[in-house]
């Protein structure tokens, strides 16, 4: 519940059919509801069990289905125009209709739509559930898609795997083809950390079913996962090759945004095969790119694979300038640690080989343009610990270990998260 002294309360107390319920509420707001943070109220365990005995009654039917219509129409309207204003070089779905009566949101820059994404997580993923409850298929493949951008950047491993797994029995229902393409192409992505076999299978599978709907753009898609799939085994080889073909695919649909991120991921590849001149050579082009496109979260990556590149190539002050840019870029984006881990990573290397000499030392970083990241690292094992972390519900863990799942919140992360 929302607003200032429970006006929605006040309101719904004049419906019939609500005002046995809100009425002792109202009543006496400071027993039955709480503000648990600014604008926003929870109504006390029992109230909230009598309220959802009232509404299973045969005769608030029709109030009731119309409401909840109207909330998972809000909550999904909304979450598609905050993804639009976080990813607006993604290709777009077709927005969900609005029923009379629902009043979504409209984030009005980045920083409106995390805040409302942050605030109304744990709602969204109540209203897929609810939505999957009742056999609505389309807004609970939306809410999964809509999500994608918001994920990017704060991670929640565990509740984008639950999300994605929910799209794809939704599309599946719906006999949607290019649904289905899609939900196996993330879940093939969020999968990987976890079972990189399995990972990989869900891409082959979205690769195919892409190939079957003449769906260009997800196939260089499903071409750039599988690339990171492979590097994530150790094909290093594999991976520049998918990672090739990602770009000669983006070039020819004439995407810019995408061509710039698949240079510096050709790039990247080429750096971690020793072919430094290539990798220089395809990273200074997605940099130039990036930076007349104003892709931002193009340009940052990049920067970390020039950073990465410099190190290499014996550049330290060089390979620090560019990553302490990048985390700039990063931090001017709101992008937590689940991004920003890897930079960290990368950055110290370097920082001990210009202090010391030697590239093995144990390092105090502490985060630019924000509160101190504490972190821990041994070069040698290329892992990082920090305080920041990307939030995964213990509920959400419980249910992926019952599927047979095993969740490491962090592809650096070198524990995993178990049940025992």
């Amino acid at each position: 519940m929302s607003g200032s002294g429970c006006p929605d309360l006040t309101a719904l107390r004049r419906v019939p059919i609500f005002a046995p319920i809100c009425a002792p509420i109202v009543a006496s707001p400071c027993a039955r509801a709480h503000q648990h943070v600014p604008g926003r109220y929870r109504m006390h365990d029992l109230v909230a069990l009598y309220a959802a005995e009232l509404a299973n009654q045969d005769r608030t039917r029709p109030w009731r289905d119309d409401a909840l219509r109207r909330l998972v129409a809000y909550y999904t309207t909304t979450a598609h125009a905050g993804d639009l204003v976080l990813g607006p070089h993604w290709p777009p779905i077709e927005a969900p209709p609005v029923p009379a009566g629902c009043h979504p949101q409209q984030p009005s820059d980045t920083t409106a739509a995390m805040e409302w994404f942050e605030t109304e997580y744990d709602c969204l993923l109540a209203v897929q559930r609810l939505a999957v409850q009742l056999d609505w298929h389309e807004p609970a493949w939306q809410l999964a898609w809509c999500l994608r951008s918001f994920h990017l950047r704060h991670g929640h491993l565990a509740e984008e795997i639950l999300l994605w797994l929910h799209a794809l029995a939704a599309a599946q229902k719906l006999g949607n083809l290019a649904y289905q393409a899609i939900a196996h192409r993330y879940l093939g992505t969020v999968l990987t950390d976890l079972d990189e076999d399995a990972g990989r299978s869900h891409l082959r599978q979205a690769l195919l079913l892409f190939e079957q709907t003449d769906d260009h753009y997800g196939q260089a898609d499903a071409h750039r996962a599988l690339a990171w799939v492979l590097e994530r085994q150790g094909d290093m080889e594999g991976a520049l090759v998918q990672a090739t073909l990602a770009l000669q695919r983006f070039r020819a649909l004439e995407l810019p945004i995408r061509e710039a991120e698949a240079l510096n991921e050709v790039g990247w590849r080429h750096a971690r095969l020793g072919n430094h001149a290539q990798a220089q050579t395809h990273c200074e082009a997605a940099l130039e790119l990036n930076r007349r496109l104003e892709h931002r979260e193009g340009e940052a990556a990049t920067l970390d694979s020039l950073g990465y590149i410099a190190h290499h190539n014996g550049r330290h002050a060089d390979a620090i300038s560019h990553y302490h840019d990048a985390l700039r870029l990063y931090r001017e984006l709101e992008v937590l640690t689940v991004v920003v881990g890897p930079t960290l990573t990368h950055l110290a290397p370097p920082r001990a080989a210009r202090r010391t000499g030697v590239g093995n030392a144990r390092l105090q970083h502490r985060d630019v343009g924000g509160p101190p990241t504490r972190l821990t690292l041994t070069p040698m094992s290329g892992r990082v610990r920090g305080h920041h972390a990307g939030r995964v519900s213990a509920a959400s863990l419980m249910t992926l270990r019952i599927m047979g799942i095993r969740c490491k919140l962090f592809p650096w992360q070198s524990e995993w998260c178990s049940f025992s």
